[in-house]
């Protein structure tokens, strides 16, 4: 059972994102004249906490502590805030008491320093305020103190500051980063960026709330670790026990200031001019002291966190709600603003109020165009509920709602083009991308849009953007980069597919310069409307990037991308980003941080997550997890990417070189060399000039020789960027053990980021028994950076006295296989078999077949 009573702790015992106020208060109070320090700031923000960990500090260097706690309960007892602090008996008579009081502690300070420590000071009683403002002007004290930022007690503070002076430390809420600390220090390990943010926004920060927002996901079971990583299955919200508690940090309102934080929390977003036609100004700026709204500086109101419309809306009622919508849009309305339409006709709508439905037609435009989908579904069912609108279909399509977009365009075309003109190919067009990347039904997909198309090839550009869909991630037998030449669609999603597709198949076929290049000049732009689109788009420019052998670039970029993922707040958008994120750590030798990302991205990939985006996922994270020597969750990687894809779709060659990473970082190195050319073959038959590249360096580095190199070398004639060449080199290097060429591929990968892979290579210049000079500069390189070299350059030198066709033989009989099924495998004889295996023993120096795996330095005791 977690011990959320400790929650502002981190597992060192020390505050969460507090080193710097800690510090700062520490260093205000080190003075012997030190002066008073008021923290100040909301209910929960962490102030108590503050205050013990100083008060802690303290008394483990030798100072006495006396400490206070004002109720609002006691505030018309006389002292009772300080009673801890008087003496068994005081003098009568006026100030009597006080006096003694005061001597009394100047007594003890002599002998050692004392904190004086009150929280909740504005609710101290006036007695204890006066005596505190006297014990101000005892020697060797200190004194902290804490007040909410709104009842700051300005009698009390004037005081202390005219006699030792005062300093008001304001106590800030936790940054995103912080608040992910404070989760993770809870729950024992890491939330996923997006469900870290969603526990920021919900909690703006608090403390207090972080610790109740974690134990209500905990006791309702929608915070899962089932991935490894702490994740909120459903958006985290407020259930009544947390509203409970917020009420009591808002307080009592008066009715003014009831309904002015209603309008409020009801609106979301209202100007300020818009709240003062409803309220008067004074009750504004009352809210606004209270910290319960704020009003920037474009005269924008939002709520001053985002808990407070919970409670607002939650104690409103259904008749109240309605009622301040209905004021909020008659306001706006005399406003003749038309930048509000979007708001006005959404919130008519809510209040119950009659809209036209021109209007609401409208209005789902706009919120389509401002890329708010969830809005536009809502406006669209409410303008024809038994009508499949061209808005409809767009917003279910751009929250990947596939089962209902499937039901909605079968409607539309039941209905034919009288229920929206505007539904014509494109409507087709969504049908194909749904049934192929969203029912994972390719063969229907093929079906419809071969039943669409024109046999003589004079398509729609919609259809041709679902040819290119099933070109690119599909089982079609070639990718056309030509497909989308001119290609114009005519609504947003479709926009926001051509875009990426078009980038995708660049990248695929050998030019990720060129699409690196685009988003450079600005040629390319990112898809707005559906989120899906924008990571995919997002994840194709980091690849570009690192194809290019601008990995550094990709590195920077990636970490932005996914801060603005997670901004947008949806979960296909940041685990796709988070797929790219470990793709590129992977190729920059940090396989911890591959592991991580990964890691995220399986946590967030659900159903609705389009199958190749899953399929890609599940495959890196297995090969992710056999580089660091995790065999057990690569199989767990691999075996759920198999379940992502359908029967008849593509990617089936991408999974099969996983496997080939799988069995190539357990050791099994000829194994895995002999499974890559025929997915060579099939790459360069289809125009994947980039997949066959990554397939050939890979094969050129497993197994070396000239012919893998020369292939190589071939390969990468007429595709772009300098990575390749780069790629090439490192090859032919490999295949002749020229130690001058490794030595340079070297310099190069470490100049571009591209760490393991320049390790790699100083591993071999370290071996080799000529070039000396080389020799030295790749273990100065290996001195200097860190991680370890795969496993297949680093096996024990015995393996290397094997032909391939040993190793092969040997690694099958490692894993256990008898000997006729090994023969079955390799399409040879049973004898044959055993006289591979017979002189493989010979040359290891070991007895029999039980001896093979540490022989052959394996990892995986298993195919």
């Amino acid at each position: 059972m977690l011990d959320l009573e400790t929650v502002t702790r981190s597992g060192s015992g020390r505050l969460v994102g507090r080193d710097c106020d800690l510090a700062t208060i520490r260093s205000i109070l080190r003075p012997a004249d030190a002066p008073a320090v008021l923290l100040v700031g909301e209910a929960g923000i962490g102030k108590t906490s503050l205050l013990r960990a100083v008060a802690e500090d303290c008394e483990a260097a030798g100072m006495a502590r006396l400490h206070a706690v004002g109720l609002p309960g006691n505030v018309a007892l006389p002292l009772a805030a300080i009673a801890d602090f008087l003496p068994d008996s005081l003098p009568s008579g006026p100030g009597g008491g006080f006096a003694a009081l005061r001597e009394h502690l100047t007594a003890q300070a002599a002998l050692r320093p004392t904190l004086i420590c009150i929280d909740d000071v504005d609710h101290i009683d006036q007695a204890s305020t006066e005596l505190l403002a006297l014990l101000a002007s005892v020697p060797r004290t200190r004194i902290l103190l804490t007040t909410r930022a709104e009842t700051a007690p300005a009698a009390l503070t004037e005081r202390i500051t005219r006699r030792r002076g005062l300093r008001v430390q304001p106590v800030a809420a936790l940054t995103r980063s912080m608040t992910a600390d404070l989760a993770a220090s809870v729950l024992g390990g890491p939330l996923d960026g997006m469900s870290a943010d969603q526990l920021w926004r919900l909690s703006n920060g608090n403390p207090l709330f972080v610790r109740h927002l974690v134990e209500l996901g905990l006791q309702s079971g929608v915070l899962d670790d089932s991935t490894g990583i702490w994740t909120w299955r459903d958006p985290p919200t407020a259930p009544a026990a947390l509203r409970d508690l917020v009420s009591d940090v808002i307080g009592v309102l008066e009715p003014a200031e009831r309904c002015a934080l209603g309008y409020v929390a009801h609106g979301e977003v209202v100007s300020v001019s818009l709240l003062s036609r409803l309220v008067d100004r004074s009750t504004i700026d009352s809210l606004q002291l209270r910290l319960l709204i704020t009003v920037d500086s474009r005269g924008t109101v939002r709520l001053g966190h985002p808990l407070y419309g919970e409670v607002a809306r939650a104690a409103s009622g259904a008749l109240r709600s309605r009622r301040l919508l209905r004021d909020l849009a008659d306001a706006a309305g005399q406003e003749n603003d038309s930048e509000q339409m979007l708001r006005v006709t959404t919130w008519r709508l809510r209040s119950g109020l009659q809209v036209t439905r021109d209007d609401l037609e409208r209005a789902g435009i706009e919120a389509l165009d401002r890329s708010d989908p969830v809005l536009a579904e809502h406006l669209a069912r409410a303008a024809a509920p038994d009508e499949p609108l061209t808005v409809l279909c767009q917003a279910l399509v751009a929250q990947n709602k596939v089962e209902e977009v499937e039901a909605a365009l079968l409607r539309a075309e039941q209905a034919g083009a009288s229920v929206d003109p505007g539904l014509g190919d494109w409507r087709a067009a969504l049908r194909v991308l749904n049934l192929f990347w969203g029912l994972r039904r390719p063969e229907d997909a093929r079906a419809l849009l071969a039943a669409r198309e024109h046999p003589d090839g004079s398509n729609s550009p919609e259809l041709r953007i679902a040819r290119l869909a099933l070109a690119v991630f599909g089982p079609d037998p070639e990718l056309d980069t030509d497909l989308l030449t001119g290609v114009s669609p005519p609504c947003p999603v479709l926009t926001g597919v051509e875009g990426t597709l078009h980038a995708y198949a660049l990248t695929f076929a050998g030019y990720p310069q060129q699409v690196a290049d685009g988003f450079q000049r600005g040629q390319v732009r990112m898809p707005g409307l559906w989120p899906t689109m924008h990571g995919a788009m997002a994840a194709c420019h980091l690849h570009a990037l690192m194809l290019s052998g601008d990995l550094k670039s990709a590195l920077v970029l990636g970490e932005d991308y996914y801060l603005a993922a997670i901004e947008r707040g949806d979960r296909s958008d940041v685990a796709t980003v988070c797929l790219e994120l470990g793709v590129t750590a992977a190729w920059a030798g940090d396989r911890q941080q591959a592991m991580t990302r990964l890691g995220e991205a399986r946590a967030l990939a659900d159903d609705r997550l389009p199958f190749p985006i899953q399929a890609y996922i599940f495959a890196e994270f297995a090969a992710a997890a056999a580089a660091i020597g995790d065999f057990a969750k690569a199989e767990a990687g691999l075996a759920e990417a198999v379940l992502r894809l359908p029967a008849g779709a593509g990617l089936q060659d991408h999974l099969a070189m996983a496997k080939v990473r799988k069995l190539a970082c357990s050791g099994k190195v000829a194994t895995a060399a002999a499974l890559i050319p025929p997915l060579v073959e099939r790459y360069l038959a289809t125009g994947r000039r980039t997949n066959a590249v990554e397939c050939l360096y890979y094969l050129a580095r497993l197994k070396p020789s000239a012919a893998t190199a020369d292939q190589l070398a071939a390969a990468i004639q007429g595709g772009d960027g300098e990575l390749f060449p780069l790629l090439a080199a490192h090859a032919s290097g490999l295949a002749r053990q020229n130690a001058e060429v490794l030595a340079s591929v070297m310099a190069e990968f470490e100049a571009r980021g591209f760490i393991g892979m320049a390790r790699e290579a100083a591993v071999v210049v370290t071996k080799l028994r000529t070039g000396s000079r080389y020799q030295a500069a790749a273990q100065r390189l290996l001195d200097s950076t860190t991680g370890a070299p795969p496993l297949w350059a680093v096996l024990p030198p015995a393996v290397d006295l094997l032909t391939w066709r040993e190793r092969e033989v040997c690694e099958l009989a490692a894993s256990g296989l008898e000997n006729t099924v090994v023969a079955e495998r390799l399409a040879v004889s049973v004898r044959t078999v055993d006289n591979h295996l017979h002189r493989a023993y010979e040359k290891l120096r070991i007895r029999g077949r039980l001896e093979l795996a540490g022989a052959l330095g394996l990892r995986l005791p298993h195919s």
